[in-house]
C-alpha cells in the first residue's frame, strides 16, 4: 500500500527532474484514474482520453516547477489527490461538452476489475456469470443519482482516498461522507438482492 509519505518523496523527487520517480509516480496512479473515468462513466476510448489529459496537465506542473515559472504543490504528500481531482474534472467536462448527465448503463465494464470489490465470484472460470453479474450491477449503479455514482467510483479505487479527501473532492461535508457511502451501499445491496444476487 502506498503511503502518503512514499508519495510526498517520489513527488519532491519529480520536481528535481528525477525520471524514475515521475515513472513511479505513473506506474502507482495511472490504474487509480482510469478506474476513476471509468466508475464515472466513460467507456474505454474516453477513459484513456481524460487520463491521458491528467497526466498532461501533471507534466506541465512538472515543467513548469523546474523551469521556476511553478511552484510545487504546498503538500507534496497529496499528488494522488491531486491526479484524481484533475481526472474527475475532465471527466466532467466531458459530460458538459456532451451536454447530457453521466449514463452508467451504457459504459463498457466487461473486464473493469473495479467490479469485483462489489460483486463476488466463487467460480473465477464462470464468465457467463460474471458477466451477467457485472450487466446487474451496472444497471443498479446506473439508478443511483450522479453524486452518489462519484462517491462509489471513489471507493472502488485501492487503497480508496481518505473520507476528508473524498469530501474535497466531492465538494461535502467530511462527516457526511460516511454516512453518505453506507446509504449508497445498502441501496445497492438492496437493489442486487432484488434482482436475485445476495
Amino acid at each position: 500500500m502506498t503511503t502518503s509519505t512514499d508519495d510526498r518523496e517520489v513527488y519532491l523527487a519529480s520536481c528535481e527532474g528525477d525520471r524514475d520517480a515521475v515513472r513511479t509516480i505513473v506506474e502507482r496512479h495511472n490504474g487509480d484514474l482510469i478506474a476513476v473515468a471509468r466508475a464515472m462513466g466513460l467507456d474505454d476510448h474516453n477513459a484513456v482520453d481524460v487520463v491521458q489529459y491528467a497526466w498532461m496537465q501533471f507534466f506541465e506542473h512538472l515543467h513548469a516547477v523546474q523551469s521556476g515559472t511553478g511552484a510545487p504543490l504546498r503538500k507534496p504528500e497529496v499528488i494522488r489527490y491531486w491526479l484524481l481531482t484533475t481526472c474527475r474534472n475532465a471527466v466532467r467536462d466531458v459530460y458538459r461538452h456532451r451536454g447530457r448527465t453521466h449514463d452508467l448503463a451504457e459504459r463498457k465494464l466487461a473486464e473493469d476489475e473495479a467490479l469485483g470489490h462489489l460483486v463476488s465470484d466463487d467460480d473465477p472460470g464462470r464468465a457467463i456469470v460474471r458477466s451477467e453479474r457485472r450487466a446487474v450491477l451496472r444497471e443498479v449503479l446506473a439508478r443511483l443519482d450522479s453524486s452518489d455514482r462519484e462517491l462509489v467510483a471513489l471507493f472502488l479505487l485501492d487503497p480508496p482516498p481518505s473520507y476528508q479527501e473524498i469530501a474535497e473532492m466531492l465538494d461535502r461535508p467530511v462527516g457526511s461522507i460516511g454516512p453518505t457511502r453506507a446509504r449508497c451501499l445498502e441501496r445497492l445491496r438492496v437493489m442486487l438482492k432484488g434482482a436475485g444476487y445476495e
